[in-house]
């Protein structure tokens, strides 16, 4: 295809020919995968000479569709060298980015959540936003049976334990999942707090002893729906919190 000769072409003479970036732009939303793929292809090529370029045209495309397109365009965006970086893309385009991965159907990839996760190191309200959007997403009727709103298995931990908003990122989230009594706000929303949470130490407990204290009914259940994603050893290891609970 024209997008594919393009994407593989020598560009050691021209890297950018008149008409070249409007002609990929209108290729980086095209209905075809693969098409798709040959502009993200072109796109790690021309970064090498024009940065600013090349983060216009990524962020240009479409990938809510594409679990494939997600995982490569992730990987193009190294962590913090090179040319096209998360860090030397706009907040306009990061946005863009983010937004596209709100839809796409399955984010399980090691590439896409170590991406998260070290997205969530340095803009944790960020990554907890998109993947509250992707379940509160799966609670619609128009997500089919295979959209998945968080992984299965976070293979990169988002190790949020000494982030100075890590209680308050929490506490925002039991409330959130106290707000809708779905069950995929339910299900997803509890592997989620655990993601954040780790491995359910202090101050954690004290959050989920104060919500307990103060809270409702219904805080109670958000709390004991969470902590079934507490660890196999936990009331023996935490005898105290469950006294407490109790």
């Amino acid at each position: 295809s024209e997008a594919d000769g393009r994407a593989r072409r020598d560009r050691s003479v021209c890297e950018l020919c008149e008409g070249e970036l409007e002609l990929l732009k209108q290729f980086a939303v095209n209905r075809v995968v693969a098409v798709r793929l040959s502009v993200l292809e072109a796109t790690r090529s021309i970064a090498a000479t024009e940065p600013h370029q090349a983060a216009e045209l990524l962020a240009q495309i479409r990938f809510s569709d594409s679990s494939e397109i997600a995982r490569e365009l992730l990987m193009s965006l190294d962590r913090d060298v090179g040319n096209l970086t998360w860090a030397k893309l706009t907040s306009e385009h990061q946005s863009t980015v983010l937004s596209e991965l709100t839809g796409v159907p399955d984010i399980s990839d090691p590439w896409v959540t170590e991406f998260l996760s070290h997205l969530a190191t340095n803009d944790p309200r960020a990554v907890l936003a998109l993947l509250r959007q992707r379940i509160e997403l799966a609670e619609g009727a128009e997500k089919s049976r295979n959209f998945h709103p968080v992984p299965y298995q976070w293979t990169a931990a988002m190790n949020l334990q000494s982030h100075p908003e890590f209680v308050e990122l929490l506490r925002d989230l039991l409330l959130w999942l106290g707000e809708d009594d779905a069950w995929e706000r339910a299900y997803y929303g509890r592997t989620l707090f655990a993601a954040v949470a780790g491995s359910f130490e202090e101050p954690v407990l004290a959050l989920l002893l104060e919500a307990l204290r103060l809270g409702s009914d219904a805080d109670a259940r958000t709390v004991a729906a969470v902590l079934q994603e507490a660890p196999n050893d936990f009331v023996f290891e935490h005898v105290d919190f469950v006294i407490d609970a109790l």
